[in-house]
């Protein structure tokens, strides 16, 4: 009978551990995609063209790039990627990610690469070469 109480306690126990594991889990998992989302929501109303007018007047004239383990620059091809950001310089947009974090932090990245690349195709037709 003993044994029987002791194992009831146990399982309680673990059930109760489980469950605040889970918990954690499921909030720090959620957490990254706010995070994200937070960084890219100015994207939905951006204007890259104007912005790249702004930067041109200011003398700022690197291109625009998606964080990852390889580092996208929309709009330019791979081949010419290297040259062009030694030759600019590179600035990589915060909140965006080669992992996606959720279908918002996915549709707002989407925006975020249509954005920078009008924002580098506009930019690399109006300066004029280093």
């Amino acid at each position: 009978m003993r044994l029987l109480k002791t194992f009831q306690h146990m399982h309680l126990l673990h059930v109760l551990f489980l469950s605040c594991l889970l918990t954690a889990l499921s909030t720090y998992a959620a957490e990254p995609e706010a995070d994200f989302v937070k960084q890219l929501q100015w994207v939905e109303k951006a204007d890259p063209i104007g912005d790249a007018r702004k930067a041109i007047d200011r003398g700022e004239f690197a291109l625009l790039g998606m964080d990852g383990y390889t580092g996208i620059i929309p709009g330019i091809e791979d081949s010419k990627k290297f040259e062009l950001r030694k030759q600019y310089g590179l600035r990589l947009i915060e909140g965006t990610s080669d992992i996606v974090q959720g279908e918002e932090h996915k549709r707002l990245q989407g925006l975020a690469i249509e954005y920078a690349k009008n924002y580098n195709l506009y930019l690399l037709d109006h300066v004029k070469p280093k």
